[in-house]
């Protein structure tokens, strides 16, 4: 079977090709996604198929023309449209009808509205193709990245290689010219377009073109001409193979026979390798000179140098533009976690994400009844809700420069003091959850009539040494705490449902806040699965009333009963609870101090030990 060469043109010009040995269909997108002149495999399609023309070309169908190679560069078409001919503007078969099949000898011209196909065999290229006078820079393309020091010495004796002298003024302006016309088009639309067009106005080639190698084949990214020129002969496949293998600048002229012939179609190329920092070629920067007036045309060594500064300027825009890319994406993804500043602060300093152990404040934050107000509700609202509360919460971490570490289900988990310190991160972290509590009243207006009832939330917040870094895989980023400190937040937040109050922390973090803060020592806890009792307190909200007559009964309560004094406990909770009807923490308190008044000849313990989450 042969193999077979498909240069694809639009309006008369090149625009790419590509090389197969196997069926190869050819058609117009099924959806936009689809990249012009790429090769796809579509679902349920046994052969793959090359896009040559837009989704809303009607003169083409989704998948028109079937080439099938056979021996000695002969090719089986087959129209595969229903309705649409195939016009072939080669041999004696000027059309093939719908569902029609038919076998030619390459070269083949395949036309469509504005697009067309050549289809040659590869065998006969390389053996038509004039040998001609292959030239080459005898160093490697320097890489992008490579600073001066580093440089061959070759590089710095470049006026001896030169014509004659005058040439060395010429390219300084040359050099001036080219870094102008690059640094103002890397990173837009036109990049390629000016560095092809710097051939033709700065090189004074004939036609200048950007080529990139995408699946092993040569794809034309953008093409400029010269004066009265309006189409571009196929690229050398012998330049282009050698410019990749071995990584330099190689030019072709015309062979001594070929110049004693008819000067019109004569004509000189010269490519230059585009790479990548590591040495990979991406590309080439290529152009053609014709013959001009009775002259062969030549390519000269200082012309060759300057084409190759011209692709080193392309490489170097394309590192560049990988480099922004690299660091838009890196704070995209941080921004997913950090607050902007910190995103923009660590995708310049991605070593602050590096494991390490530090104080730092972890926060719990649970939805209340999630599961029993969600099972009411379809899928969409549902997420819609959950989307809305998590995003209210979430905005409450970052206002307060805090970090996202995770989702949970119907829980929210953020933390304060890494990746940079913070040396007051216990009071950002309470400063948030005061402000989570804040923002129930507007998230209630929006749902309540849909929910049927309101939400409420249990926060709890623990500060302490934890191992922090990226606790995720290779495969999705999670900068996170783990230890104790984390275990003991999240039991912490349990509490809050056993004391019925909203928001707990422990006497770590209470440490953390200022003396002004609303808080009351609850009591002690042991919870789940950690055997040493922490002291929680409870962080009143904001204009919460009386919270010093509560705090002051409450605590004089508990003391009293940690002193075993039962009776008095219940007495002083008993006035207290006409004041505070609904103070959770007040009824337990009153409970427990009940009960060993009742069971008299029990051991008052006054940790409470708690036998769930």
């Amino acid at each position: 079977m042969s193999v077979l060469i498909a240069n694809f043109f639009h309006n008369g010009q090149s625009v790419g090709s590509t090389e197969f040995d196997h069926p190869l269909d050819f058609g117009r997108q099924g959806t936009p996604g689809e990249g012009l002149y790429s090769c796809i495999r579509r679902s349920q399609a046994t052969v793959p198929c090359c896009i040559l023309a837009p989704a809303e070309s009607t003169w083409m169908s989704r998948v028109h023309l079937r080439c099938e190679p056979l021996s000695d560069g002969r090719v089986r078409l087959s129209n595969l449209s229903g309705t649409l001919p195939v016009e072939i503007q080669t041999g004696n078969c000027p059309q093939l009808a719908p569902g029609g099949s038919v076998e030619l000898a390459c070269p083949i011209l395949v036309a469509w509205g504005d697009r067309a196909l050549r289809l040659e065999s590869a065998d006969h290229l390389e053996t038509s193709e004039p040998e001609g006078e292959l030239q080459s820079l005898s160093n490697p393309s320097l890489l992008p990245g490579l600073t001066f020091s580093k440089l061959p010495s070759q590089s710095a004796t470049l006026s001896r290689s030169l014509d004659k002298p005058l040439e060395v003024e010429q390219l300084v302006r040359w050099m001036q010219t080219v870094t102008a016309v690059l640094q103002s088009a890397a990173g837009t639309a036109g990049f390629f377009s000016e560095a092809a067009r710097a051939l033709v106005d700065l090189v004074g080639l004939d036609d200048g073109a950007v080529l990139l190698l995408s699946d092993e084949q040569w794809r034309v990214e953008a093409v400029e001409y010269g004066p009265g020129r309006h189409t571009q002969s196929p690229p050398s496949r012998q330049v282009l193979a050698n410019v990749r293998r071995e990584r330099r600048t190689f030019w072709k002229l015309p062979a001594m026979a070929e110049r004693r012939g008819s000067l019109e179609q004569l004509s000189a190329v010269v490519a230059a390798p585009i790479c990548d920092p590591q040495g990979q070629v991406l590309g080439a920067l290529y152009g053609t000179r014709y013959a001009a007036d009775g002259v062969p045309p030549q390519i000269r060594r200082v012309e060759a140098l300057l084409v190759e500064l011209l692709a080193g300027s392309v490489a170097a825009g394309l590192a560049r533009q990988h480099q922004e890319r690299l660091a838009i994406e890196a704070q995209s993804r941080f921004e997913q976690f950090f607050t902007p500043e910190l995103a923009r602060q660590l995708a310049a300093e991605p070593d602050l994400l590096a494991g390490k152990c530090c104080e730092i404040s972890v926060l719990f934050c649970d939805i209340r009844r999630f599961s029993q107000l969600s099972q009411h509700l379809d899928p969409r609202l549902m997420t819609e809700w959950i989307n809305d509360v998590m995003g209210e919460l979430s905005a409450c971490v970052l206002d307060r420069q805090g970090v996202l570490v995770d989702y949970i289900g119907d829980e929210l988990m953020a933390m304060w003091g890494a990746p940079v310190e913070q040396p007051d991160h216990a009071r950002l972290a309470c400063e948030a959850a005061l402000d989570m509590i804040e923002r129930l009243p507007r998230l209630n207006a929006r749902w309540r009539e849909r929910l049927g009832a309101d939400i409420d939330v249990g926060i709890g917040i623990n500060t302490g040494t934890a191992h922090v870094g990226n606790a995720g895989s290779r495969f999705k980023f999670k900068y996170s705490p783990l230890g104790n400190t984390v275990n003991l937040a999240s039991r912490i937040q349990g509490a809050t449902k056993h004391l019925r109050t909203r928001l707990l922390i422990t006497d770590s973090t209470a440490r953390g806040l200022d003396c002004n803060s609303a808080v009351r020592r609850v009591g002690q806890l042991r919870v789940v699965n950690i055997d040493q009792p922490v002291t929680v307190f409870e962080l009143f909200a904001r204009q919460t009333p009386n919270t010093a007559e509560l705090k002051q009964g409450y605590e004089e309560a508990l003391a009293e009963f940690e002193r075993t004094r039962c009776d008095q406990t219940v007495l002083i909770l008993s006035q207290l609870r006409q004041r505070f009807p609904q103070d959770g923490p007040a009824l337990l308190l009153l409970a427990r101090a009940v009960e060993a008044l009742v069971e008299s000849h029990a051991k008052v313990d006054p940790v409470w030990t708690l036998d769930s989450k």
